[in-house]
C-alpha cells in the first residue's frame, strides 16, 4: 500500500512518530498540526520519494507551484497522479 509506505518515508524524514502521520498533516506552519517544513527535510523526503517510488518531484511542488503539495494527503494523492504504471 503506497500510503503506508509514504508514512514510513514522512516520519523518517521528519523524525516523528509514524502513528501521528495522517492524511490532513501539513507540511506548512500555519496549521495546527504540521511536522515543520525546513528546505533539508523537503529535499530529504522528495529523495527518498524518488528512491522509493521512482518519481522526482520538483523541491517547487512544497512551496510554490500550484497545486501546492500542502499535506501528507496531497504529496500521496501526486504519487498516485504521477507514478510510472508498471
Amino acid at each position: 500500500m503506497i500510503f503506508k509506505r509514504l508514512k514510513k518515508i514522512v516520519a523518517h524524514c521528519f523524525k516523528v512518530n509514524e502513528k501521528k502521520i495522517a492524511l490532513d498533516v501539513s507540511f506548512e506552519q500555519n496549521r495546527d498540526f504540521i511536522i515543520g517544513c525546513p528546505y533539508f527535510s523537503i529535499k530529504k523526503l522528495a529523495e527518498a520519494v524518488k528512491d522509493e517510488f521512482g518519481l522526482e518531484i520538483p523541491i517547487e511542488k512544497f512551496f510554490k507551484e500550484k497545486p501546492k503539495i500542502k499535506t501528507v494527503g496531497d504529496l500521496l494523492k501526486y504519487i498516485y497522479e504521477n507514478q510510472k504504471r508498471e
